[in-house]
């Protein structure tokens, strides 16, 4: 997947105001959460966590794509009985 909308950064109030005006209670919502969390975020540094046996990965994954195979499967035959 690839973005190329080049706006890679985190906007100010004022330019979210200005995309998001019908959505003043939700920034103020949002402020307000942001001011009960202590967070420092360090650039530069990658946050992937590391894994020493890769068959942690593996079974993460497949379970992820074996719900979605299901969740396509019902979508599908919800369409088919519907025409």
């Amino acid at each position: 997947m690839r973005y190329d909308g080049g706006q890679y950064y985190v906007k100010s109030e004022e330019e979210m105001q200005k995309v998001f005006p019908y959505a003043r209670e939700a920034m103020d919502n949002t402020h307000k959460i942001a001011e009960r969390c202590n967070v420092e975020i360090v650039f530069g540094e990658q946050k992937v966590p590391k894994f020493d046996d890769c068959s942690v990965i593996f079974i993460v994954f497949s379970n992820i794509i074996v719900k979605s195979i299901h969740r396509l499967m019902i979508l599908h035959q919800t369409v088919y009985r519907r025409l």
